[in-house]
């Protein structure tokens, strides 16, 4: 396996870990840093995700990106079965700790405690998968138009111009579905939150064009099959 090989696996492994990972934790609804707007903690590891989708599309070409996004999608899907399987079994009394930190006293404390964390309902689901394939297989799609026209250059515009119209799409999808069906929230106040959260979005995404870069760079210039890079071009 040469050294460009094992950094693809490397990239598909932080991707499906980052995914799975948002999967988890994403859906507590946090007040933003410098203001008093909501936003979803999904939103500090998701824009990732993309950054990692460019630079496979950048430097492996389209298939492979795909590959990672389906591969994703799989495991993201297994993770959601597995968790509900763990919430359904039957919780045994062994599972109460004597003067925990949290006051828990009965084992149908720790049973409210584990659903209410990771349980995550068909409506979430559907609509994180959803925005998720749409997202990232725009945003793959893009980013190499993108590159096809502008001849191999400007990595910056296919970056962030790809990640603007996925990203927005993504939060469209995934918040109508989450906020307005799943949470029953206010037409205006699911808006300020989906609109907060694209806006912080594309403020990371700005602020991650050098993380893009350098990667790209490690990969291009650094790697022994420079051969492979030029015929993904």
């Amino acid at each position: 396996m040469t050294k460009l090989e094992k950094a693809y696996v490397i990239l598909v492994t932080l991707f499906c870990s980052v995914l799975i990972i948002t999967n988890l934790v994403g859906l507590k609804i946090f007040k933003a840093p410098f203001s008093s707007l909501a936003l979803t903690t999904g939103i500090i590891t998701y824009p990732i995700t993309f950054i990692l989708s460019d630079v496979v599309t950048e430097i492996f070409g389209k298939k492979r990106a795909n590959f990672m996004v389906y591969l994703g999608f799989f495991l993201s899907l297994m993770m959601f079965l597995i968790v509900q399987l763990m919430i359904a079994l039957p919780p045994h009394e062994y599972w109460v700790e004597a003067n925990n930190a949290f006051g828990y006293e009965k084992v149908s404390d720790y049973q409210n405690a584990y659903t209410s964390t990771f349980n995550v309902t068909s409506i979430l689901i559907f609509a994180s998968m959803l925005a998720f394939m749409s997202g990232q297989l725009i945003d793959v799609y893009l980013f190499q138009k993108i590159k096809e026209l502008t001849k191999g250059k400007h990595l910056w515009m296919r970056n962030n111009g790809s990640t603007m119209v996925s990203q927005l799409v993504d939060t469209l999808i995934v918040n109508s579905i989450v906020l307005f069906l799943g949470f029953k929230m206010p037409l205006i106040q699911g808006l300020e939150l989906m609109g907060a959260m694209y806006i912080y979005k594309l403020a990371l995404s700005a602020l991650s064009t050098p993380v893009t870069y350098g990667l790209v760079y490690m990969l291009r210039e650094k790697s022994l099959n420079l051969n492979f890079y030029k015929s993904n071009i």
